[in-house]
């Protein structure tokens, strides 16, 4: 295992996401790398572990479900492991692969699939629990610059939070408060929208 060198800074955190374009890759009407550093943001406002912000500043260098673009090839997984630590590249590796929509089906950590092709692992429930804290900063970091579109996935996610609240932080559970505060509204139109969410997971399978 790799352990994260103390003597790297964000300098040359944030100089190996530009020698790999994130400054230039779009993502949610701006580039990655305003996304990467602002989901970075939103976690340590939230007061969580350095090794969960670190991995929200590098959390879709592999691409995902839903951003295809890959500017870090999984070859490549022992360097920014020497960048932000194992256990952060790990959690961005788990993030990466899995089908994310799977986080809100209700089975909790055995319940999360991986997408084709990708290596499994068993996911502990620490590891889930900081997965639903990068997705939720992930989504709220974007969302308010993607119009309906942003409402639609802000809906998805909000829509379990009440019963996943137990697994989140006390900040991060403090904004989602705010910015599901209609909850009850939001199951209810997730209940609606289930169906495009069951044709989407059968896409992806």
């Amino acid at each position: 295992m790799i352990n994260l060198q103390p003597t790297v800074s964000t300098q040359q955190r944030i100089a190996f996401l530009r020698e790999h374009e994130a400054q230039d890759i779009s993502h949610s009407g701006r580039d990655l790398l305003t996304h990467l550093q602002g989901t970075h943001d939103i976690l340590q406002r939230w007061q969580l572990p350095e090794s969960l912000c670190l991995a929200g500043l590098f959390h879709s260098v592999y691409g995902t479900d839903g951003f295809t673009k890959q500017p870090v090839a999984l070859h490549k997984r022992k360097q920014v492991q020497q960048l932000i630590g194992d256990e952060a590249e790990h959690l961005v590796y788990l993030f990466c692969c899995i089908r994310r929509i799977t986080l809100f089906d209700g089975k909790g950590a055995a319940g999360v699939r991986f997408r084709a092709g990708y290596q499994t692992y068993e996911i502990s429930q620490d590891e889930f629990s900081a997965l639903l804290h990068l997705e939720y900063a992930n989504t709220l970091e974007q969302c308010g610059e993607l119009g309906f579109l942003g409402r639609f996935v802000k809906n998805k996610v909000g829509s379990r939070w009440l019963e996943l609240k137990h697994l989140l932080s006390q900040a991060c559970n403090t904004e989602l408060a705010q910015v599901f505060k209609n909850a009850g509204k939001v199951q209810l139109q997730f209940l609606i929208f289930e169906p495009v969410f069951w044709l989407i997971r059968k896409l992806k399978a």
